[in-house]
């Protein structure tokens, strides 16, 4: 809502022309389900992508107990 008092003469003018549109019409478009798609692609594969990189770096030194306790030059 705005407060300009011309607003509402304006759009009784339009609607008596036939050029306001209900949501509908104006929307113009189809609803298609692509957006949600892509957002659930593209998660999906930044999950695999951060899984694979832990996954790698975590293979690049062993993590156990007695290899910790050895210390570096083991």
């Amino acid at each position: 809502m705005s407060t300009n008092p011309n607003e509402s003469e304006l759009e009784a003018d339009a609607a008596r022309n036939g050029q306001l549109k209900t949501p509908v019409e104006a929307r113009q478009g189809v609803k298609t389900r692509r957006v949600r798609w892509i957002l659930a692609i593209s998660i999906t594969l930044g999950v695999v992508a951060l899984g694979g990189a832990y996954v790698w770096y975590a293979s690049l030194k062993p993590h156990t107990p007695a290899v910790a306790a050895a210390g570096p030059n083991s």
